[in-house]
Order: C-alpha cells, then structure tokens, then sequence
C-alpha cells in the first residue's frame, strides 16, 4: 500500500477544562508527537480549534492510532 493520508475531527478532553485557549500550540504539539511515535506514522498536522487531524502515513493500523489518542484524550471520530 502506498503513503496516504488520514484525516480525522477529534474531541480533546482538556479543552473540556481550558479556560485560557492560548496553549494550543502547546497541546497541539503534544498530541503531533505522541502521533509520530507510532512507527508507520510519518508525519502529521493537529489543529485544536478547528478540531482536525491530518495524518500521513504507511500502512497504519486505524486501531493502534485510535488506542494511542484514546489514552492521552483524544477522541478521534
């Protein structure tokens, strides 16, 4: 299978108790690199307000990404 790309809209569960809203850049940069410790991950963009996750990868497995999110709180859909 070649690279391609998924693309998911995702609930994170911190933003459920952020009041200040200006560490998106921070908690997005958490959930990227927690993303690409997944092997077939290659790379990959997260945008917290409009709640999308872009990933590129290689013959990923839909259920570990979804496992990996599931257990820093994000909620893939």
């Amino acid at each position: 299978m070649d690279n391609a790309n998924l693309n998911y809209a995702f609930t994170y569960l911190p933003c459920q108790t952020c009041h200040a809203r200006v560490r998106c850049d921070q908690c997005e940069q958490n959930i990227l690199d927690r993303l690409l410790r997944i092997d077939s991950v290659l790379a990959g963009e997260v945008c917290i307000p409009k709640r999308l996750i872009s990933i590129r990868n290689e013959n990923a497995d839909p259920d570990e990404i979804d496992d990996e999110m599931d257990a820093m709180g994000v909620f893939l859909g």
